[in-house]
């Protein structure tokens, strides 16, 4: 604010390009409030104009202050321009699939519960569960009251059969004692992947579905101790 002030006295041009790039950049910052918006690159193009115009505005004051030619003033803006077009066209070649888009979103942001989150249901809906499980347990870590990311993490186990390696987390799911439905869809899941019969009837019963999880024999997989059945 105190640049838009100084520059409205002396160049007007650059505080309304500074204005500009406050009023479209502010609301994508996070700063005034949190936007539902993974990937924000397309939400900087407006302030990223201002930007240009306030780079012009620069070498024009350049070159009229120091007497330069205006060519020689837009030098350093065309060398700036030529890294920010490189940049942008590497950047593009991760929006070729979701998969390299999110991959790029967690190097960039390894603790965003969000980007951990989506990562792994891709992965999931990209049936590779065991790569899915390693961002959902980073993201469980981080957010460990996070229904959505319980409910994934319990799918993946499921697809995986991972029935000893899930044990802990299912048991510390079933100590709850209010549980969101998708909660118990994945556990039901886990409970039907890894043969624990009657787990799998009482979520069944308690989810109000008709067909209740049976075995050819009759028998329900016996647990280790402690474990739930």
């Amino acid at each position: 604010l105190a640049g838009v002030a100084l520059s409205w006295l002396r160049h007007r041009a650059i505080a309304v390009g500074l204005l500009w790039v406050g009023a479209f950049w502010a609301p994508a910052s996070n700063l005034l409030f949190a936007i539902p918006v993974l990937f924000a690159d397309r939400l900087l193009f407006a302030p990223s104009a201002a930007v240009c115009a306030l780079a012009g505005c620069g070498a024009v004051l350049w070159a009229d202050r120091y007497g330069r030619s205006l060519a020689v003033a837009a030098v350093p803006l065309a060398a700036v321009t030529v890294v920010a077009v490189s940049l942008t066209v590497g950047a593009s070649f991760d929006w070729t699939d979701d998969h390299a888009l999110y991959r790029r979103g967690v190097v960039a942001q390894p603790r965003s519960v969000k980007m951990r989150l989506n990562y792994g249901l891709n992965r999931l809906h990209a049936k590779q569960p065991s790569r899915a499980i390693n961002h959902l347990q980073a993201a469980l870590k981080l957010a460990p009251d996070d229904h959505d990311v319980r409910a994934s993490l319990l799918t993946a186990y499921a697809q995986t059969k991972s029935c000893d390696g899930a044990r802990g987390l299912v048991d510390e799911t079933l100590a709850t004692k209010v549980a969101p439905r998708t909660v118990r869809l994945g556990l039901l899941q886990w409970a039907l992947a890894c043969q624990e019969i009657k787990l799998a009837n009482e979520l069944a019963a308690g989810l109000g579905l008709r067909k209740r999880a049976q075995r050819g024999d009759g028998k329900s997989r016996k647990t280790a101790p402690g474990g739930t059945r």
